[in-house]
This record gives C-alpha cells, sequence and structure tokens, in this order.
C-alpha cells in the first residue's frame, strides 16, 4: 500500500478513535438522587441556577406569562404566577407555582443529566407528587412530604445515568385546590463537558478518509 494511502488511513483511523473518547458512552436508564445541594453540585459543571428574583413581587405577585421559559427550562401551568416575601405566604424568596394551584411543570432545553431544584407546599400543605422523565424512562416520586414555603424548602437533585438526559419536570399536590407545588433555585448541570462541534466534525472527517481509502483500493489506481 503506497505510503499517501497508509498515511490517510492513519489518520482516519486516529480521528475516529479520538472522536469515540467523547461519544462512546453507553446509555443507561438510571437517576441518582441528592438531599445536600453542595454534594449535588460537587457532581459536576453547574449551567443554570434560577431563583425567579428578577421578578418584581412587591405586592406579592408578578405574572411571567404561560408558558415562561428562563434559564433553560419552560414552566407550563394553567397559568404562572410568581409569589414574593411580600404576599400572606410568605416564602423567604420568590417561588414559582400554578396560579390554579396545581398542576406544575418544567421542560428542559439542551442536554443535562444534573437537574436540582427547592420545593414546598403554598398556602396549605399537602403531600406532593412529582415526576423526572428523561429520554429513555420516567421516574415518580409520590406522598413526598414537603415544608411549607413559609418555614422553608427541601432541596432535590438528580443526576441521570451514562448518556441519559433529563428532559422534564412535573409537580401535582394531593389536595388540589388551596395547595401549590412551589418551586426556587432551579438547577441545570452535566457531569460530564458535552461533545464540542469540533468533536462531531473530527468523527465525520474520520469516515470521509476511511471512505476515500476504500475507493482507491476498489479501484486499483495504486500499484500493489
Amino acid at each position: 500500500m503506497p505510503f499517501l494511502v497508509k498515511s490517510v488511513v492513519g489518520f482516519a483511523v486516529r480521528a475516529l478513535l479520538a472522536a469515540a473518547t467523547f461519544l462512546s458512552v453507553a446509555a443507561e436508564a438510571a437517576l441518582t438522587s441528592y438531599s445536600s445541594r453542595a454534594s449535588f453540585e460537587a457532581q459536576g459543571t453547574i449551567a443554570e441556577n434560577y431563583g425567579f428574583e428578577d421578578w418584581v413581587t412587591t405586592n406579592g405577585f408578578a405574572f411571567p406569562g404561560t408558558p415562561y421559559t428562563a434559564h433553560g427550562v419552560t414552566y407550563t401551568s394553567q397559568e404562572n404566577l410568581i409569589v414574593g416575601p411580600a404576599a400572606q405566604y410568605a416564602p423567604a424568596s420568590n417561588v414559582i407555582i400554578s396560579n390554579v394551584w396545581t398542576p406544575i411543570s418544567g421542560t428542559l432545553s439542551g442536554l443535562h443529566d444534573m437537574l436540582g431544584f427547592d420545593l414546598g407546599i403554598l398556602n396549605i400543605d399537602s403531600l406532593i407528587d412529582f415526576s423526572i422523565t428523561t429520554n429513555l424512562s420516567s421516574y415518580s416520586f409520590a406522598d413526598v412530604l414537603v415544608p411549607n414555603v413559609n418555614a422553608g424548602m427541601r432541596f432535590f437533585g438528580f443526576i441521570a445515568g451514562g448518556g441519559e438526559a433529563i428532559a422534564q419536570m412535573s409537580f401535582s399536590s394531593h389536595l388540589g385546590q388551596g395547595a401549590a407545588p412551589a418551586l426556587d433555585n432551579v438547577t441545570l448541570g452535566n457531569t460530564a463537558p458535552i461533545p464540542e462541534p469540533q468533536t462531531y466534525a473530527l468523527l465525520l472527517a474520520g469516515l470521509g478518509l476511511l471512505g476515500f481509502a476504500a475507493r482507491r483500493r476498489k479501484t486499483g489506481t495504486y500499484p500493489i
């Protein structure tokens, strides 16, 4: 085999191996939970941490719109509502709820395998059911006890399995009317860097060069 073709094949193989280093993680449906925000955030790189504090709630409330998209999450309910410390419900900081109490959901954009949030119940104390949906599976959590927002909130952190990305979260209260699941400090992140566009370009270049070398061998345009 001539030196030129050997060089082409060698480069193609190296390019494919380099790309495979980033792309060969096998998809695995799994969800690891964390109760400590510090422990959760130490597992990777945090991309977003949003607490709705940019909304002015001097009178207790603000209407962000429905749906409402901010910092990588689109929040959907019958009518989204931001509730602040000045409201009679007295959360320590701004929280997002459904103005008709329940349910409320959030759809993530981008590829994130880390999701964290502070969760509480607003108005009447009630157990909460919630689910976390990924590209591979859905995980349900029933009869979850959280504090009333006037007393604090409870942190939940989740990390998806290898090759799995978190797509959505949804929340509902057992009592329905009068009891609203409340979210604050919604956090997105990744345990490993997402492959850069150059990685995919390297993979395509390697495949193209291997195809070129194969055609050269097939047509016999070089001496054996």
